[in-house]
């Protein structure tokens, strides 16, 4: 049985922050059927949204941008607790929200 995994794979199903792993740290490998499970979870078309002050976290975006926020997270390999920043370009699944006539434009 092979156990080769890439570090990419590791850390998008394992749904881990990108870190830095020191030598001897256990890490639990998900299972062959674990990846393609959770490639396929990925929505496959996204746009861009660049996060406002104020937007809060991934919740307070997801429902603004109405996804459920474990696809915004998978389609930004995040986990709820990735910080997301002011100015942070991200994804979210699905088409762009129509904007509502006479609301200020996103700059």
């Amino acid at each position: 049985m092979s156990h080769a995994r890439t570090i990419a794979a590791v850390v998008v199903i394992a749904a881990l922050a990108p870190c830095i792993v020191s030598g001897g740290a256990a890490a639990s490998v998900p299972s062959r059927t674990a990846t393609v499970a959770a490639a396929a979870a990925k929505p496959a078309h996204t746009h861009p949204y660049v996060v406002r002050a104020g937007d809060g976290g991934w919740f307070q975006i997801a429902h603004s941008q109405g996804v459920p926020m474990q696809q915004l997270l998978a389609a930004n390999h995040a986990t709820p607790g990735t910080r997301v920043l002011a100015g942070q370009k991200i994804n979210v699944p699905g088409a762009a929200k129509a904007k509502a006539k006479g609301t200020a434009k996103h700059a």
